[in-house]
């Protein structure tokens, strides 16, 4: 679902990439008359229909898996603030909401204080005047976080953001909400704690995400494209990721289990390893977080397995006394003092066969018949365990010298043997001539 507050150049080519996109199914309404805008003939004469807010927020809402609101004033329609509410219980059950700022979005929208503000990973401006025109070049805020690694390689991915078009107008913010990761900053903005001002912040809030775009100017990025050949799939890529990451088809996960193969190898202890990320994506320390792994071994008994840090971010388990069959892991972590992820994995473990006993006797016999055409004795069989080592060298064959041409060479093959032989024969010739013998 897309509202637009008015028509813009964001939402045409934000619509344009949704809808080109086969993989989702949109639905998209824009405000192109608002209440305050009277007329002096009645609706039912004009072509455009009433706002569906009922059909948008109540009855509709739980069909979407993303929820976009760009530029909206929640105040000019007189809005019940129990839409705002069924929208936060949208997200907290899975749903993904993506809220893209401008002149008439988050103060000046009348966000302050609704239930829509409490999900978002930012606190609102408290004046209503938060907007801000201008360009400006956000700059790379999280440059760890998989949402803007578009490039292979960190530095293409700064070279790549730092060619951007700059934007134009942004949204103030009172704070950053503790939890969430901020992926892009205005370069000299900041909060009125100091921090740079977040243009581009994302955040979980139950079960779903949230995404604030501080800026209704991305569209610019589009026509990049024109000066810089690299920039030519950047829009789309960035939309594609970020709308992948809220409808939930693009799990990045702060607790992560590294892959493990379908059966384990049959040895003993068996190693796993798990990885933790803070909200911007870096490795985070177990001196900061608590991290506990559950494992629960085919039987159905379940017991702690104790993480050993690696270096930051990178946890070992090893795991001993393995029963055969199927086992389970969950690991949870917690970090400032509230639940930050978790994370499971499953393999299944066989012990190794046991060997097969020696059938001495049928090797003994192949052993006597492999000693060759000739008269005398055939080959020989014995456990290495319990014949010395001496008798063993002293049974082999005696040393015999070989040779071998390692390179031939013909003389006549390099093309200096013939000019060698022109010039004997040119002397030759040259000595009758002066001897009078021609």
């Amino acid at each position: 679902m897309y509202l637009a507050g008015r028509p813009s150049f964001e939402y045409a080519h934000l619509r344009e990439q949704l809808r080109s996109d086969p993989n989702h199914e949109l639905v998209s309404f824009v405000i192109l008359r608002n209440p305050e805008n009277v007329l002096m003939v009645p609706d039912y004469e004009l072509s455009l229909i009433p706002f569906p807010a009922q059909e948008i927020f109540v009855q509709n809402l739980m069909q979407f898996d993303l929820f976009i609101l760009e530029n909206f004033a929640y105040w000019r329609f007189n809005l019940p603030v129990q839409y705002l509410d069924g929208l936060k219980r949208f997200v907290a059950q899975g749903g993904g909401l993506l809220v893209v700022g401008g002149s008439n979005a988050f103060s000046r929208g009348g966000y302050q204080g609704t239930p829509l503000e409490e999900i978002l990973p930012v606190t609102l401006w408290q004046d209503k005047d938060d907007y801000s025109p201008g360009l400006f070049s956000p700059r790379l805020a999280a440059p760890d976080n998989p949402l803007v690694q578009l490039a292979d390689t960190p530095q293409a991915v700064a070279s790549l953001w730092r060619s951007l078009p700059p934007l134009d107008g942004f949204n103030r913010f009172q704070s950053v909400r503790s939890g969430s990761a901020v992926l892009l900053a205005h370069p000299s903005e900041k909060l009125p704690s100091g921090q740079a001002l977040p243009i581009v912040a994302v955040r979980e809030y139950g079960k779903g995400k949230v995404m604030v775009v501080g800026t209704d100017s991305t569209w610019r990025w589009r026509l990049g494209a024109g000066s810089d050949w690299r920039l030519s799939a950047f829009y789309s890529r960035f939309w594609s990721r970020a709308v992948q990451y809220l409808s939930g088809s693009l799990e990045l996960k702060k607790v992560r289990f590294a892959p493990l193969p379908d059966r384990m190898p049959p040895r003993e202890p068996a190693t796993l390893t798990v990885n933790l990320f803070d909200e911007s994506f870096r490795p985070l320390s177990g001196s900061e977080a608590d991290l506990r792994v559950l494992w629960t071994a085919p039987n159905g008994r379940t017991r702690p397995a104790s993480p050993r840090e690696l270096r930051p971010g990178v946890f070992e388990i090893e795991l001993t006394g393995l029963g055969e069959g199927v086992h389970q892991l969950r690991a949870v972590a917690r970090y400032r003092g509230q639940a930050w992820g978790e994370d499971t994995a499953r393999f299944e473990w066989r012990p190794r066969p046991p060997e097969s006993p020696l059938n001495r006797r049928r090797l003994q016999e192949t052993a006597e018949r492999s000693g060759g055409p000739g008269p005398g004795p055939g080959g020989r069989y014995a456990d290495l365990d319990r014949v010395p080592a001496r008798e063993w060298l002293e049974a082999l064959p005696p040393v015999r010298r070989e040779s071998e041409v390692l390179r031939r060479y013909q003389p006549f093959d390099s093309q200096a043997w013939l000019w060698l032989i022109a010039a004997v024969l040119i002397l030759e010739w040259l000595l009758r001539r002066r001897l009078g013998f021609a």
